[in-house]
């Protein structure tokens, strides 16, 4: 995505990023998360998209298949997003542990 390719609102997304601890089933540490079943994340996530804007959909969250010590969350933009709005820094922050794993700058149109 990019100032010439930007999301929609409502579009789904696909994000990644690594240190997402633990996951139901477990997975020994190196070790790629399988296909089936698909590693769920046990911590509850949540998706801000900063300035007033609803946070984002989880759809999905866990291990990404197939790989090691990377994570995805799928994720839907809200509909209610200014559409002239590049959203702010996505940060996937788990409640309760009051982390925020960064995030990336998002173009909607």
């Amino acid at each position: 995505m990019d100032q010439v390719h930007p999301a929609d609102a409502g579009e789904v997304l696909e994000t990644y990023g690594i240190g997402g601890g633990v996951t139901n089933p477990p997975i020994a540490a190196g070790q790629p998360a399988s296909v089936s079943p698909l590693a769920v994340w046990t911590a509850t996530l949540r998706v801000s998209l900063g300035y007033g804007v609803d946070d984002a959909t989880v759809l999905w969250a866990g291990a990404a298949p197939g790989t090691a010590g990377l994570y995805q969350v799928n994720i839907q933009l809200p509909q209610q997003i200014p559409r002239t709005q590049v959203i702010p820094p996505l940060g996937v922050e788990w409640l309760g542990a009051g982390i925020n794993y960064g995030g990336c700058i998002v173009p909607v149109r």
